[in-house]
């Protein structure tokens, strides 16, 4: 038999090793860590397909004047796109006099004083789905145009910031 003192040390000492290795026992503890994430979208502009517009002759038959307007849609997601219209080029008919002018004008319910050729580039913001009227005259300088038919394209360039 073991003396009652031993066994109030084994007791003592199992207690201090017990109570020890639950005080000094390392907690768990959380950490956080915020991981950042970067992305750029470029600036692009868009044409949906045109339709295209009809010209009248003017009383005189010394020009054309826009009956309907051309149509396209434009899509910029840049908030300082520019949008250019050029003057209309001719691609088919008669040769027209030395001296006729011919002029091109965009408009939108976003563009309420329209683009003229003559405007250059000019900033035009966000469009998104924008549906643009595009219109075009012709002076002939007042000679008569030869009878025929006569086709004109307008060259429009839009381009995002």
């Amino acid at each position: 038999m073991v003396p009652k003192i031993l066994n109030c040390r084994f007791a003592l000492i199992s207690a201090l090793a017990v109570l020890g290795a639950v005080t000094f026992a390392p907690k768990a503890s959380a950490t956080d860590q915020t991981i950042t994430f970067n992305g750029t979208v470029g600036g692009t502009c868009t044409f949906a397909t045109p339709v295209n517009g009809v010209l009248q002759a003017t009383a005189l038959k010394d020009g054309f004047t826009t009956l309907t307007p051309g149509t396209v849609q434009l899509t910029c997601n840049s908030p300082a796109s520019t949008l250019q219209i050029f003057a209309p080029a001719v691609t088919s008919g008669q040769t027209l006099d030395a001296g006729a002018t011919l002029t091109s004008q965009v408009s939108s319910t976003t563009i309420t004083t329209p683009i003229t050729n003559a405007d250059g580039a000019t900033t035009v913001g966000i469009l998104t789905g924008e549906a643009l009227s595009v219109a075009m005259a012709l002076d002939n300088n007042a000679a008569v145009l030869a009878d025929g038919n006569y086709t004109f394209t307008v060259l429009l360039t839009a381009l995002p910031n």
